[in-house]
């Protein structure tokens, strides 16, 4: 009766973690080898304009990535044809080589806000696509994704 207990308490604290998620999306990079040419693309669709949104991007590396950050281009196109480019930079290790990751062996996972309190404009799909621009192929990222949280300012 007690595990039982246990099992349902921890339930309903993972379910209302979630809660807050609009959009989820993970990406395996095949082989744990991102090129240059292969961009992570995820499709959104938008039904209400009055909310605003945090964006954050799931990444999981191996140890055996060699840099202690990433560049993505970011471009985002929007409901009505037109589009901008941004260019993000992600740290995934501390200077003295100390990974921000979490987990255990060689993988590590690491949940990094890049933009907060955001608006969608218009109604319809919006599509982000990430592009790594590490000047060539990049070894020892394993998965790739975009996470869009409700704002609990409004």
């Amino acid at each position: 009766m007690k595990k039982l207990f246990v099992f349902v308490l921890l339930s309903i604290v993972l379910i209302s973690c979630e809660k807050n998620i609009f959009f989820q999306e993970t990406q395996k990079i095949k082989g744990e080898k991102w090129t240059a040419s292969q961009p992570c693309i995820f499709k959104v669709g938008v039904s209400d304009i009055n909310r605003s949104y945090d964006f954050y991007i799931n990444i999981r590396n191996t140890t055996d990535y060699k840099y202690s950050n990433i560049f993505f281009f970011l471009t985002t196109s929007f409901p009505g044809g037109t589009s901008s480019v941004d260019t993000l930079e992600v740290n995934l290790a501390q200077p003295d080589g100390k990974w921000l990751g979490t987990g255990f062996g060689r993988l590590k996972y690491l949940r990094v806000p890049i933009k907060t309190a955001v608006r969608f404009r218009k109604l319809g799909t919006y599509k982000f696509s990430f592009q790594q621009a590490m000047r060539g192929d990049i070894e020892g990222i394993a998965d790739f994704g975009l996470r869009i949280e409700n704002n609990p300012s409004k």
